[in-house]
């Protein structure tokens, strides 16, 4: 089964021509990015490890994460997916090629070793591929058709969503910060049972969406009190600031708002950055940015377009100033996109955007990008 998906990741580099020095003067406040990164100081910058396409073995991670850590970084965001092991009743959704429990301890050991903070993320809605392309989960698919998200109407669904955290907890004892992914996730409210359920509680799809996740970010809460839940936002985007304050969701969870283009107005869907802004700092006491060093520019690309990635950087410095002062940046997660989805084709490979990402972190680290640099 080949299955692709389109992604809002998903950008040409060829309608993006413009020089850096382009980018630099029609970004809004761009020349204050220095003294905006400066101000803002955020305190982490994540490196995102994306496993679900080509995971590198230890022995490589060994040798590029004190390289990481020499670029700026002071973190590492680890998306496992099949490439944790997990066992017992979700034996089926570690890959053969898994990495064990030793070297999921080993990847961390690394990280402190070089005073890194180690954020794991595990999925809990939608980019389910990995858990409901089996079998034994598949009556689990919000579409029976698609693998992509689960049905929040299932009671099953959280269920297995809390023996995953539950597992991926116990081999990550020490850890400040879990990401519950949540992006994306296409297929809501479409099969009976939920239809059914939106009727019933006169409730919207967002609503059925805030419904599941505050499940789950109750849970970590209680069962974890100590870890601080984090997100992506785009869900949250068109969420009407009532029912995102009515949930009660700014006290569970830090949104990481991402985009990926070289230019940053207009991207949020038919949301402007003022409106988000305003909505965010209303419900939220802190976010996250997330920007990208890699597979952000198609879903098959062989070379990382630099300049691209440098363009969507210095946009997010310019940025900064824009953020609402009651809204603390904690940091920045600088996302390396293996594939877009669970089936499809790789994206640029990690090796290969090793220049990429220094550019980058030195980028964010300075506050900004000239020769002098």
């Amino acid at each position: 089964m080949a299955l692709v998906t389109t992604s809002h990741k998903e950008v040409s580099v060829a309608s993006t021509s413009t020089s850096v020095e382009e980018a630099m003067e029609t970004e809004e406040g761009s020349s204050q990015a220095g003294a905006s990164a400066e101000r803002q100081n955020p305190k982490h910058r994540l490196v995102h490890l994306d496993l679900k396409g080509a995971p590198p073995k230890l022995s490589y991670l060994a040798q590029v994460i004190p390289l990481f850590k020499k670029f700026g970084a002071t973190g590492l965001l680890v998306e496992y997916e099949d490439m944790f092991p997990y066992n017992g009743e979700l034996r089926d959704l570690a890959a053969a090629h898994a990495y064990s429990q030793e070297e999921i301890q080993q990847l961390q050991e690394l990280a402190k070793e070089h005073d890194m903070l180690y954020v794991p993320l595990v999925q809990t809605f939608g980019h389910f591929e990995f858990v409901l392309k089996h079998d034994t989960f598949r009556h689990l698919r919000e579409v029976d058709m698609y693998p992509m998200a689960l049905c929040p109407s299932n009671t099953e669904s959280i269920v297995v969503v809390k023996k995953m955290i539950d597992q991926l907890m116990a081999a990550h004892p020490d850890v400040r910060y879990l990401h519950i992914g949540a992006d994306e996730v296409f297929h809501l409210a479409l099969c009976k049972t939920c239809k059914l359920r939106l009727a019933e509680q006169t409730w919207t799809d967002r609503q059925l969406f805030l419904d599941h996740i505050m499940t789950v970010l109750s849970y970590i809460k209680v069962m974890y009190p100590n870890v601080k839940a984090i997100m992506w936002d785009d869900m949250l985007r068109e969420t009407s600031m009532t029912h995102l304050q009515a949930y009660g969701i700014g006290e569970m969870v830090e949104p990481m708002v991402w985009c990926y283009l070289p230019r940053l107005s207009g991207t949020f869907l038919t949301v402007s950055f003022e409106d988000l802004w305003k909505k965010y700092a209303a419900v939220f006491k802190s976010a996250w940015i997330g920007t990208a060093f890699k597979g952000a520019t198609g879903s098959s690309q062989y070379i990382v377009p630099m300049n691209y990635h440098l363009q969507n950087h210095m946009a997010w410095l310019a940025q900064l100033d824009n953020i609402p002062s009651s809204l603390t940046v904690q940091g920045w997660a600088l996302t390396g996109w293996s594939r877009y989805d669970h089936y499809a084709t790789h994206c640029e490979l990690l090796p290969a955007a090793i220049p990429c990402l220094a550019l980058c972190l030195q980028t964010v680290v300075h506050g900004g990008f000239n020769q002098s640099n």
